[in-house]
């Protein structure tokens, strides 16, 4: 969907969250509506939110703009049923772009999405930012790449430090809905968290999935018992 192109309002995608099997993949032009949030007579962010709330952005200061929408628009899709949303920015070398938001009801259309996110062929002069608070990082797909897992190794690490004591299975969907990693990151990050002794898991042996993981140096207490 592109609200800019076409007529996208927010009955449209409530009948698409209502519906199990669907999904919305949404082309967000965040600088087209802080451009116009103030030219009342342009009611596209009207109809894409379903409401003039947005507008508020207008009074908001300029590196707070961005964010904000974002986040709106994700609570919008995630109001109307599609609350597993994965999502990126694509730029080019000036360092403009646009957003594209993926929301589903369904775990495996995020799993789905974040593969093909991944496995996308390297695309000349473009990377992708990822929209969440915590991971600010930048991924180039300018010729030959690795994933730079160090943002995602901090990410784990301040969840850790928060929540002491968690299954393995909370910090893989942590990962998989509020970054723009996939669940196997987040596998290979605590392999190498565990390795280099700044998380603890228990018990020692066995499937790395099975077990839960804490920060060593916080001596966080189980949440478990």
């Amino acid at each position: 969907m592109d609200p800019f192109d076409a007529y996208v309002p927010i009955e449209l995608v409530q009948a698409l969250g209502g519906n199990g099997a669907s999904e919305a993949f949404v082309t967000f032009m965040s600088h087209r509506l802080i451009r116009f949030a103030s030219v009342d007579s342009l009611t596209q962010g009207d109809e894409m939110f379903g409401s003039r709330t947005w507008r508020s952005v207008q009074d908001m200061a300029t590196n707070a703009k961005e964010r904000y929408l974002v986040e709106a628009y994700r609570n919008t899709l995630a109001r109307v049923g599609l609350d597993k949303i994965a999502g990126f920015q694509l730029l080019d070398e000036r360092g403009l772009g646009f957003w594209l938001l993926h929301g589903t009801s369904h775990i495996r259309g995020v799993q789905k999405m974040k593969d093909a996110m991944w496995n996308v062929d390297p695309i000349s002069g473009y990377r992708f930012r990822d929209p969440r608070p915590t991971l600010q990082a930048s991924f180039d797909f300018s010729g030959s790449w690795k994933p730079d897992l160090q943002p995602l190794r901090h990410a784990i690490t301040d969840l850790l430090e928060r929540e002491g004591r968690v299954p393995i299975e909370r910090v893989r969907k942590y990962t998989l809905f509020e970054t723009a990693y996939k669940e196997t990151h987040a596998s290979d990050v605590l392999g190498e968290l565990i390795k280099d002794g700044v998380v603890g898991r228990h018990p020692i042996r066995g499937p790395l999935a099975e077990a839960e993981v804490w920060p060593i140096a916080s001596d966080a207490p189980t949440l478990f018992g």
